[in-house]
């Protein structure tokens, strides 16, 4: 990593560390492995440039993959990998044994419509591809792990070396009890007992504990943030009276958009006649724009 690259990864990596408290900073370099102290007398952003100053070049990539997942670094500082990931998403790794197969696949539609992206073993893999490779690269690229306990999972030759590579890797674990409570290195972390429960209710709680962990925290913010301008642009084309009532219904939801995207929506949405001649848009969007406070 040349010198200029190396002040330009470093500077980015303070900047989007800025954005937290102090103390989930703290918590995601100690997961890291990077310098911490106590206690700091400059601001936020010169606290981080000190103590990312003489971290080696593989641990920046390893953070800046965290911080920023959609964005290499350029040149051949470090090839970041990709992984069977939807882009913009939270990534979610399951692990499972062969018989809840079905039930990951299930958590995962309703997972996705959160934002997150769960990658379930031999559905998500090609055939033509080694799924061990694979299964390396999904692991070494998740964000978060969620580990279906129920009675073969002790058996499986693979699940519990899926989370113990999570737990080296520092990544958040989230047991899911089915019919074993959290066990060995996943005793001390918060599950989910999911006996009696819908798909739609477990994924609930688990994007809950994402959104409020330190250590997925910002992955989920920005995910949302893309999620939101994913809506904002399905509206902005929508191509029959339906689709726009609907869209709009799901803006609706929001309590607070950013105003860059309110402010995109004010200037296109009469752009498309599929929108402004649907009846009772009109008034909805003045609502909208009330409620936003932007007109």
């Amino acid at each position: 990593m040349k010198t200029g690259q190396r002040i330009n990864v470093i500077k980015n990596l303070a900047k989007k560390l800025e954005e937290s408290e102090y103390s989930e900073i703290q918590f995601i370099l100690g997961q890291f492995k990077l310098p911490c102290h106590e206690s700091w007398s400059e601001d936020k952003y010169g606290y981080c440039l000190n103590m990312l100053e003489n971290v080696v070049p593989e641990k920046l990539v390893e953070l800046h993959e965290y911080l920023y997942p959609e964005i290499s670094i350029p040149g051949n500082a470090g090839q970041i990998l990709k992984g069977p990931w939807e882009e913009g998403k939270l990534r979610l790794f399951i692990s499972h044994s062969s018989i809840k197969k079905s039930d990951a696949n299930k958590l995962k539609q309703e997972l996705s419509v959160l934002g997150i992206d769960s990658f379930v073993a031999h559905e998500d893999i090609e055939p033509n591809k080694e799924w061990l490779v694979e299964l390396k690269i999904a692991l070494s690229t998740c964000h978060a792990l969620a580990a279906f306990l129920c009675n073969d999972f002790k058996q499986s030759n693979y699940c519990d070396q899926e989370v113990g590579y999570a737990l080296q890797r520092g990544v958040l674990v989230i047991p899911l009890q089915f019919e074993i409570v959290s066990y060995g290195f996943m005793a001390p972390f918060q599950g989910v007992r999911v006996k009696d429960k819908n798909p739609d209710q477990i994924a609930s709680e688990i994007r809950k504990i994402i959104a409020d962990h330190p250590l997925t925290k910002l992955n989920m913010k920005m995910a949302d943030q893309k999620m939101l301008e994913q809506l904002v642009d399905k509206f902005l084309s929508s191509s029959n009276f339906r689709i726009s009532t609907n869209l709009l219904s799901k803006l609706e939801e929001y309590s607070a958009i950013p105003k860059e995207l309110v402010t995109k929506i004010n200037l296109e949405w009469n752009k498309n006649d599929q929108i402004y001649k649907c009846a009772g848009i009109p008034k909805r969007m003045e609502e909208f724009f009330k409620k936003h406070e932007k007109i």
